[in-house]
């Protein structure tokens, strides 16, 4: 009984770790949820110092655009080698423009998800599968038919 209970507890793992857009999700929900204490705790410092008006205090920051910034730098690391580089150039101008030529703290927020998005690669490495394993079979082990 253990051991088909472990078997089951490795092979759900390998499943949820292997779905096709498990890492997506794991990085979409750091990147917001990073992005938000980042630009949230800069638009604290500013008030607290005097570099922004008081009045920001009651600004709410919710959407998906923290999320969508970290989803669009991580599959950078779904793309070839060649291309990969000018792809990710690209996204860090298009969220680095508006960060260099007004800071707001969502300009902050959304560079902040990009770079949280980059440095999720260890969620995008695929694990080598084992070819000589069969994992619809007890053994382990496909015999021909």
């Amino acid at each position: 009984m253990r051991r088909h209970l472990r078997k089951a507890a490795h092979t759900t793992w390998i499943r949820i770790r292997t779905a096709p857009g498990t890492y997506l999700w794991l990085a979409a929900v750091a990147a917001h949820v990073g992005a938000t204490l980042v630009s949230e705790g800069i638009l604290s410092w500013a008030i607290h110092h005097g570099r922004s008006h008081e009045a920001v205090t009651r600004t709410l920051d919710v959407g998906v655009g923290y999320a969508l910034a970290g989803v669009v730098a991580v599959l950078a690391y779904r793309i070839a080698p060649p291309w990969r580089y000018p792809y990710v150039g690209a996204v860090l101008i298009f969220y680095g423009v508006p960060l260099i030529a007004g800071p707001g703290f969502t300009d902050v927020g959304h560079f902040t998800a990009v770079l949280i998005g980059l440095a999720c690669y260890p969620l995008t490495r695929a694990r080598p599968r084992d070819p000589n394993l069969d994992t619809g079979t007890e053994s382990g082990v496909r015999t021909p038919t």
